[in-house]
C-alpha cells in the first residue's frame, strides 16, 4: 500500500498507522485513526486498504476491526490533503473529515470516483457486498453482493454509475442502479487455475487491462476483449498494474517491471513499449504513478524508490537492468531479532534476516533524523543478540560459537576483539559502558571488564545453580545487575570490594501456575527514582493461560514485598521506564500498555493505575528501550516506532519524600565508609549536576575516541587503496600478458588459414572462369530464341489490355449512372423513415415526460410504494425501448441491403472524409495551443515586468544598506586601530616588566645550578682518586703473592727436574724422596704432617707425579685467567674513569662560558636600571675561570698500563657563581639582588649518569638559555 501524492509526498502504511512522508527532508505526519463511538480510541484494527482521488487532494484509509474487541465493525476515514501537508503543516497528525462505518471484518480493496463524491469499498462478507457511499453526505448509495472473491474495486472515469470488480477467476463490470448494483458484463479465465490479479482503467477510455497470474495480460474495451499479451514477464507471476492516461505500468516478481501503450487511434490496441528489470531482482509489491506522470515508485519487501521515465531509452533492448532512486534509509529486514540504542550518541542498531538470501545483518540507524549510518552483512553467522556500547563506539554481537566487539567507523564495522564463548544468547553493557555480561547456556552469566582499546578481561562467573536464565538487565549503574530464571527467581548481583559480583539480594514470584511449578519472570527493567535517588525495578511474568502482571519494587529492594499491578488479559514481552516514570509494556499482539501511578488516599500508598493501550502493529514487539529523545517500541516484522510520550503531571510522588531527612541521617550512620572531607559556607558552595559533567567529560573522551578511529580507518583505508592498486597493476599486466600471447597465436593461425584459403580460392577461380567461358556461349544461343518469342507475346498482351480498359471505362460509366439514381431514391426513402421515427420518438418522449411527472407526484404523496412505481415505468420504458429498437432494426435491414452494395464504393470517400475530419481536428488543437500560448506568453511578460520592477527597488536598497554597512566598517576599523595599538603598548610594558624579572629569576638559578654542579664534580673527583688508590694498593699485593708463587714453582720443578734425571741415569727412585719433596711443597699442611711409607711400584710413583703435574698446571692456568681478568678490569676502570673526567671538565667548561654570557647581561641589565632609578651602581666582575684542557682518549689502545696517579690538592678550590674562583683564604661574596632569591634548585642536567661499557662518547650541544640570547 503505498500512494504518489506529488513529486515530494508519499503515503504508505506502517505497523497499524499510514504515514504521510516528505521524500528530501524525511518529516512524517501520522493519519488519526477515526473516533468510533463506544469503543476505545487506541485499540486499532490493521489498514487494509488505501484509496486516493484522482486530484490528489483526499484520500481514504479502511481499517478492520481490531480482533480484541467484541465487534466486527471496520472504519473508512477520510482526509483531507490540501491543507495538511508535512513541509507546511508542523503538527505531526492529520485529523479525518469524515468516518463511514460497516459491519464487516475488513475491507479488501478501496476507490474513489473520477470527481470524488462516491466511494466504493469492497467488504470481505461471506457474500463478498461491495458498497457505495456518498461520503461528503455520509449517504449510503447502494449495496450489492459479488458472490466471488474480489480483491480489486475500481470506478469507470468516464460513467460514474459502471464499477469494476476483479478476483479469482471472473472479471465483471456493475452498473449502479439504485439502491444496488447490477452486473452487466462478466469476463472469465481460459482456466479455473489462472486467476485475475489486478486490472486498473486507462485513463478517460472505455478500456481495462487486467493480468493474471500466469504471466498474461489482457486489454478489455467496450464490453470485449481486445488483445491478449501471453507471458509479458517470461512466465513470472505478475503483482500489481497501474494506468496514467494512456499509458499502463505492470510490475511483478523477480523485479520485472514493464510498460504498455494503449493506442486509442489504431483500433484500441495495447502493446508492450518496455521491459525492464531492477538490478535487486526483488519482486515489485506495490506500484503508483506520478500525479504528472513523469515517473512512479513502488515498493519492494526490502525498499521503496522512485523512477524517472525520461530515463527510460527506447533504442535500447528490452530487459535491461535498472536502478531506483531509494528513499528508504536501509534495507528493511524481514524478521528482527534484538535491538539497542546507544545513550550518548544516540543511535538505534538491529539484528535480523534480509529478504534476499540467507544473510543476516546489523543495520545502524539515526535516532535525529531517521537516517541510515551503515548496513553490515554476516556471511554464514547468525547473531543471536547485540548491544550498543553508550558511546556508540563499540557494538557487541553474539553467535553461536564466539563473542565479538566491532568499532563502528564512518561507512563499516571493524572487527576489534573476538571472544571464545560457545553457546552465548544474550549480551548485554553497563550503564556506564566499563562492564558488559554473557549469558552462556541459559546458565551462567560470565561479567568482562572492558577496556576499550585493549583487549576485555574476564572478571567473574556467576551460576545461577540448575536453574535457566529467562531474563538479564543490568541495574542503573555498573556495580549490578538482575537475573531472572524459570524457577520464579529474581537475583541482584553486585560487584564487592574484591572487584568480583556476588549475590546481595534474592525474591521469588510467590504466584504458583496450573502446573503446580512457580511462574518466572520473563521482563526486567530498571531506573533511578528522581524522589529520591534510589533505583527502582520492574518486572513482568506471564501466566499459564496467557495472563500478565507487573512486580514494582519502588527502593530497589527486591526481598520487600513489591507493588503488584492487576493482571492483564495479554501476554508481555518487553518492559521499559519511560518519561516521569511512568512503566511502558510491550505485547505479543503488538500493543503498547502504559502504567501511570497514583497515591492511593485511603492508605497513602501508591498504585499501578489501570493501563492506556496503544495498538502499533500486527506483529509481536520483542524491545522497548527509552532514551532522552523519545521510546523506542520495535517489532518482530521489521518496524521500529519511536514515540514521545506525554505527562501532563509528575507520575513519581513517593511517600518517602516525608522521610528524607531521616532516611539520609541513616544512610551515612549505616555507611562504614562515608566521611567528610570540608565544610563550607553558603556562600561558598554551589550545585553542580554531576551527570552533565560526566556526561560532557563521556562527550569530549568519545570524540578523541571517534577521531582516533578515524585516523586509524584512514590509515587503513591508505594501505588498503595501494595494495589495491599494486594488486590491480600487477592483474593487468598479467592479463595483458595473457591477451598478449593469446592474440599473436590467434594472428599466426589466422594468417596460415588466410594463405591457405587464398590458394584455394585462386585455383577455384581458375576452374569457375573455364566453366563460365563455356556456359555463357550456350546461355547467349537459348536467350536470343527466348527473347524474340517474349516480345511477339507481349505485343499481344498490349492489344488485350486496350480492349479490356475500353470495356471497363463503359461499365464504370453506366455504374455511375445507376448510382447517381438509387442513392437519389434512398435519400428520399431515407428522410421519409427519418421523420416517422422521430414522430414517434417525439410522441415517446412526451408520453416520458408525462410519466416523469406522474413519477414525481407519487414519489411525494406515497413514499412506501415508490419501488413499485419506479419498477412499472421502468417497465414501460423499457416496452417503449423495445418497441422503438424493434422499429429502428427493420427499418436499418431494409437500409441495409441498399447499403451493403454501395459500401465498397464508399470506402474511398469515407478514407479521404476521416482523413480531413482528423487533420481539422488536429488544426482546432493546435490553434488552441497556440492561443493558450499565447496567453501564457502576456502573462510571463507582466510577471517579468513586475520582477523587473522589484529588483530594480530591491537592488536600490541593497546599495543603500551596502553604503551604510561600508560607513558603519570604517568607523569600526577606526576604533579597532586606537584600541588595539593601545592594546599593543601596554602589552610591549608589561611584557619588558616580566622579561626584567624572568632574566633575573634565570640569573639565579643559572648561579645555583653552577654551584651545585662545581661541588658535585668536586665529590665525584674525591672518590674517583680513592678508588684508584686502593686499586694500585691491590695490584701491589697481587704482584707480591705472584712472585711468591712463580719462586716456589721454580724451586718444585729444580727438585722434581734432579729426580728425573737421577731416575734417567739409571739410578732407582725411591719413595722417600717423593714423600720429601711432597711435604717440601704441600701448601696446606708444610710443618706436621707425617705420611705412612708404603711400598709402591714405578707406576704408582709415575701417577703420583702425573696428578701432581696437572694440579701444577691447573693452578698455573688458574693464575693467568685470574691475572687476565684483573688486567682487563684495570682497563675497563682506566677508561670509565677518563670517559667521566673528560665529561666532568666539558660540563665545566660550558658552564663557565654561561656564567661568563650571564655576567655580562648582569651587567647590561644593572647599567640600564641605573640609567632608569638615576643611581649609580656598579657590579664588580673578576676574571672568569680558565677553560681546562680534555685529555685525548685512545679507545682503540687496550695494553694495561702500569698505573694512574692522580694529584689531589689537599684544598679543593670553591667555585662561586658569576665564575669567580676563590682561593680558601680570600672569597667573594656576590652582591644581593633587590628581590629576594629563590631556594637553589638542582638542575637538569646534573642527574647521576649510569657507568656502561666504554663506547664513542656522542656528545651533543647543549641549548642555549632563553636569558644569553642578546636580544631578549
Amino acid at each position: 500500500m503505498l500512494t504518489f501524492i506529488n513529486k515530494n509526498e508519499i503515503v504508505f502504511a506502517a505497523g497499524k498507522f499510514v504515514v504521510l512522508q516528505h521524500l528530501h527532508n524525511q518529516k512524517t505526519a501520522f493519519f488519526e485513526p477515526p473516533f468510533v463511538a463506544g469503543h476505545a480510541a487506541t485499540r486499532l484494527g490493521d489498514v487494509c486498504a488505501i484509496a486516493i482521488t484522482p486530484k490528489r487532494n483526499k484520500i481514504a484509509i479502511a481499517r478492520s476491526a481490531h480482533s480484541g474487541l467484541h465487534r466486527t465493525e471496520s472504519s473508512i476515514a477520510i482526509y483531507s490533503l490540501q491543507s495538511n501537508s508535512v513541509h507546511v503543516s508542523e503538527t505531526s497528525s492529520l485529523e479525518p473529515i469524515r468516518a463511514l462505518t460497516y459491519d464487516t471484518h475488513s475491507f479488501s480493496s478501496l476507490a474513489f470516483s473520477h470527481d470524488g463524491t462516491f466511494i466504493v469499498g469492497q467488504s470481505t462478507t461471506s457474500e463478498w457486498t461491495f458498497v457505495i457511499w456518498d461520503w461528503m453526505r455520509a449517504r449510503r448509495v447502494a449495496t450489492a453482493d459479488a458472490h466471488a472473491k474480489v480483491t480489486r474495486i475500481a470506478f469507470n472515469p468516464v460513467d460514474v454509475a459502471q464499477v469494476s470488480t476483479s478476483g479469482g477467476v471472473h472479471l465483471r463490470l456493475w452498473r449502479l442502479a439504485e439502491p444496488t448494483c447490477r452486473p452487466f458484463a462478466t469476463f472469465h479465465s481460459a482456466n479455473s487455475a489462472v486467476r485475475f490479479v489486478d486490472h486498473a482503467w486507462v485513463g478517460k477510455s472505455d478500456g481495462i487491462v487486467a493480468i493474471l497470474d500466469n504471466g498474461d495480460v489482457q486489454y478489455f474495451s467496450h464490453g470485449e476483449l481486445i488483445r491478449t499479451i501471453p507471458s509479458l514477464h517470461h512466465g513470472h507471476m505478475l503483482q500489481c498494474v497501474q494506468s496514467f492516461m494512456t499509458s499502463v505500468v505492470v510490475g511483478g516478481d523477480r523485479g520485472w517491471i514493464s510498460v504498455l501503450e494503449i493506442d486509442t487511434f489504431q483500433g484500441n490496441d495495447m502493446h508492450m513499449t518496455r521491459r525492464m528489470r531492477l538490478d535487486t531482482k526483488e519482486t515489485i509489491l506495490a506500484l503508483s504513478i506520478d500525479a504528472a506522470g513523469a515517473g512512479f515508485i513502488c515498493a519492494t519487501p526490502s525498499t521503496y524508490g522512485a523512477y524517472d521515465l525520461s530515463n527510460m531509452c527506447l533504442l535500447r533492448e528490452d530487459d535491461e537492468d535498472i536502478s531506483l532512486i531509494l528513499y528508504s534509509p536501509l534495507p528493511r529486514l524481514s524478521t528482527m531479532s534484538s535491538m539497542a540504542v546507544s545513550s550518548r550518541k544516540h543511535l538505534i542498531a538491529t539484528t535480523g534476516k534480509r529478504f534476499s538470501g540467507t544473510n543476516h545483518s546489523v543495520c545502524l540507524y539515526g535516532q535525529v533524523n531517521c537516517t541510515g549510518v551503515l548496513h553490515h552483512a554476516f556471511q554464514h553467522m547468525i547473531p543471536s543478540c547485540l548491544d550498543f556500547h553508550p558511546s556508540g563506539h563499540e557494538v557487541l554481537v553474539s553467535f553461536s560459537a564466539e563473542v565479538h566487539i566491532y568499532h563502528v567507523l564512518c561507512e563499516s564495522l571493524k572487527l576489534a576483539f573476538e571472544i571464545d564463548v560457545k553457546h552465548a544468547s544474550t549480551v548485554a553493557y553497563s550503564g556506564g559502558g566499563n562492564y558488559f555480561c554473557v549469558l552462556v547456556d541459559d546458565k551462567s552469566v560470565y561479567v568482562y571488564r572492558s577496556f576499550g582499546s585493549t583487549e576485555p578481561l574476564l572478571v567473574g562467573i556467576c551460576p545461577v545453580n540448575e536453574a535457566n536464565v529467562t531474563s538479564l538487565r543490568w541495574g542503573v549503574d555498573d556495580t549490578r545487575f538482575y537475573t531472572a530464571d524459570d524457577m520464579g527467581s529474581m537475583i541482584e548481583w553486585s560487584v564487592g570490594t574484591d572487584g568480583f559480583f556476588a549475590t546481595t539480594q534474592k525474591t521469588t514470584t510467590r504466584t504458583i501456575g496450573l502446573l503446580d511449578r512457580p511462574l518466572a519472570y520473563t521482563t526486567i527493567a530498571s531506573m533511578r527514582n528522581p524522589a529520591t535517588g534510589t533505583p527502582t525495578i520492574a518486572a513482568s511474568f506471564v501466566t499459564d493461560d496467557d495472563k500478565s502482571s507487573i512486580h514494582v519494587w519502588w527502593l530497589g529492594h527486591i526481598s520487600d514485598t513489591p507493588i503488584k499491578s492487576k493482571d492483564i488479559d495479554a501476554k508481555i514481552v518487553a518492559l521499559e521506564f519511560g518519561s516521569s516514570g511512568v512503566i511502558c509494556a510491550g505485547t505479543s499482539d503488538g500493543s503498547l500498555l502504559v502504567f501511570s501511578w497514583e497515591m492511593d488516599k485511603t492508605t497513602g500508598v501508591q498504585r499501578i493505575v489501570e493501563p492506556i493501550i496503544f495498538d502499533l502493529s500486527p506483529s509481536s514487539i520483542f524491545s522497548l528501550r527509552q532514551t532522552n529523545m523519545a521510546l523506542l517500541a520495535s517489532t518482530v516484522n521489521g518496524s521500529i516506532f519511536s514515540l514521545a510520550l506525554e505527562v501532563h503531571k509528575p507520575m513519581i510522588a513517593s511517600r518517602e519524600a516525608t522521610k528524607s531527612e531521616i532516611t539520609t541521617r541513616s544512610l551515612l550512620q549505616s555507611s562504614a565508609c562515608t566521611h567528610f572531607t570540608v565544610a563550607l559556607s553558603a556562600d561558598e558552595l554551589c550545585l553542580v549536576d554531576r551527570a552533565s559533567i560526566s556526561e560532557k567529560n563521556l562527550r569530549i573522551t568519545d570524540l578523541e575516541t571517534e577521531k582516533e578511529q578515524i585516523k586509524t580507518e584512514k590509515d587503513i583505508l591508505v594501505k588498503l587503496n595501494a595494495e589495491q592498486l599494486n594488486l590491480a597493476e600487477r592483474e593487468r599486466q598479467n592479463e595483458l600478458l595473457v591477451v598478449k600471447t593469446a592474440l599473436e597465436a590467434k594472428l599466426k593461425a589466422a594468417e596460415d588459414e588466410m594463405q591457405a584459403k587464398a590458394h584455394d580460392a585462386h585455383s577455384t577461380l581458375l576452374a569457375m572462369k573455364k566453366d563460365h567461358e563455356k556456359s555463357l556461349q550456350t546461355m547467349q544461343s537459348i536467350f536470343a530464341t527466348k527473347l524474340s518469342s517474349m516480345n511477339e507475346t507481349c505485343r499481344e498482351l498490349e492489344r488485350q489490355l486496350t480492349r479490356e480498359r475500353e470495356r471497363v471505362d463503359d461499365a464504370v460509366f453506366g455504374g455511375e449512372e445507376k448510382m447517381a439514381v438509387v442513392k437519389q431514391d434512398l435519400e428520399s426513402t431515407h428522410t421519409k423513415q427519418l421523420a416517422e421515427i422521430q414522430a414517434k420518438v417525439d410522441s415517446l418522449t412526451k408520453v416520458l415526460k408525462l410519466k416523469e411527472s406522474q413519477y414525481d407526484e407519487l414519489l411525494m404523496q406515497q413514499n412506501e410504494d415508490h419501488l413499485f412505481h419506479v419498477t412499472s415505468i421502468q417497465a414501460a420504458i423499457e416496452r417503449g425501448r423495445v418497441e422503438h429498437g424493434h422499429q429502428a432494426e427493420s427499418a436499418k435491414n431494409s437500409i441495409s441491403s441498399l447499403q451493403q452494395q454501395l459500401r465498397m464504393m464508399l470506402n474511398a470517400m469515407n478514407t479521404k472524409d476521416e482523413q480531413m475530419s482528423s487533420l481539422k481536428a488536429d488544426y482546432l488543437r493546435l490553434q488552441k495551443t497556440v492561443e493558450a500560448l499565447q496567453n501564457e506568453l502576456v502573462a510571463e511578460q507582466t510577471k517579468a515586468a513586475k520582477a523587473v520592477a522589484e529588483s530594480t527597488r530591491l537592488e536600490a536598497q541593497v546599495a543603500e544598506q551596502t553604503r551604510q554597512i561600508e560607513s558603519l566598517e570604517e568607523l569600526n576599523n577606526v576604533r579597532l586601530c586606537k584600541l588595539k595599538t593601545l592594546k599593543q603598548t601596554i602589552a610591549t610594558k608589561e611584557q619588558e616588566v616580566q622579561d626584567m624579572r624572568v632574566i633575573v629569576e634565570e640569573l639565579h638559578e643559572e648561579n645555583s645550578s653552577v654551584v651545585q654542579d662545581a661541588n658535585a664534580m668536586d665529590d665525584a673527583q674525591a672518590q674517583m682518586q680513592r678508588k684508584v688508590r686502593f686499586y694500585e694498593r691491590t695490584m701491589v699485593d697481587q704482584k707480591k703473592q705472584l712472585a711468591d708463587v712463580k719462586a716456589v714453582v721454580a724451586a718444585f720443578h729444580r727438585d722434581l727436574g734432579t729426580l728425573i734425571e737421577d731416575d734417567q741415569h739409571g739410578h732407582r727412585l725411591k719413595i722417600d724422596a717423593v714423600v720429601k719433596l711432597y711435604y717440601k711443597y704441600d701448601p696446606s699442611n708444610r710443618k706436621g704432617r707425617v705420611i705412612q711409607r708404603e711400598m709402591a711400584s714405578e707406576e704408582a710413583i709415575i701417577q703420583e707425579l702425573s696428578r701432581q703435574n696437572k694440579c701444577v698446571e691447573d693452578h698455573r692456568r688458574k693464575m693467568r685467567q685470574r691475572l687476565e681478568s684483573m688486567t682487563q678490569e684495570r682497563q675497563k676502570l682506566v677508561s670509565v674513569f677518563s670517559t667521566d673526567n673528560t665529561k666532568l671538565l666539558r660540563e665545566l667548561n660550558a658552564m663557565t662560558r654561561r656564567n661568563r654570557d650571564l655576567q655580562q647581561q648582569i651587567v647590561m641589565l644593572q647599567l640600564e636600571l641605573n640609567k632608569k632609578s638615576g643611581s649609580k651602581r656598579r657590579l664588580d666582575i673578576s676574571a672568569s675561570t680558565p677553560e681546562l684542557k680534555e685529555p685525548e682518549v685512545d679507545e682503540h689502545n687496550n695494553n694495561p698500563e702500569p698505573t694512574i696517579t692522580t694529584n689531589v690538592s689537599k684544598e679543593p678550590p670553591i667555585y662561586i657563581p658569576c665564575g669567580l674562583s676563590a682561593d680558601v683564604r680570600e672569597q667573594l661574596v656576590p652582591k644581593t639582588l633587590s628581590e629576594p632569591l629563590k631556594q637553589v634548585q638542582r638542575p637538569r642536567s646534573s642527574k647521576p649518569r649510569a657507568v656502561a661499557t666504554p663506547e664513542a662518547v656522542v656528545t651533543k650541544a647543549k641549548p642555549r638559555p632563553k636569558s644569553a640570547h642578546p636580544t631578549k
